[in-house]
């Protein structure tokens, strides 16, 4: 993993590890996935891919509905 610097050749954070990320979020893991819908969508440590940034958002606010549901009893995810 790279480190990146500021002008002071201070450590400012490390670079994310995107093929670490998207496993995450395949497995729908919501962290990651609105932090591969931030980097697409401002194309940082990745080419900007709007689309994409759309996907992983909404993988994400699906994801946090569906826990919603699950916690406040309101499950209806077997209904057709």
């Amino acid at each position: 993993m790279f480190k990146l610097w500021n002008n002071n050749n201070k450590v400012n954070k490390e670079e994310p590890n995107i093929t670490l990320l998207l496993k995450k979020a395949k497995n729908n893991d919501i962290k990651a996935q609105y932090k591969l819908s931030t980097l697409y969508y401002n194309g940082k440590y990745v080419a900007q891919n709007i689309e994409k940034a759309k996907y992983w958002l909404t993988k994400a606010i699906e994801r946090e509905e569906i826990n919603k549901n699950k916690q406040s009893g309101s499950d209806n995810s077997y209904i057709n």
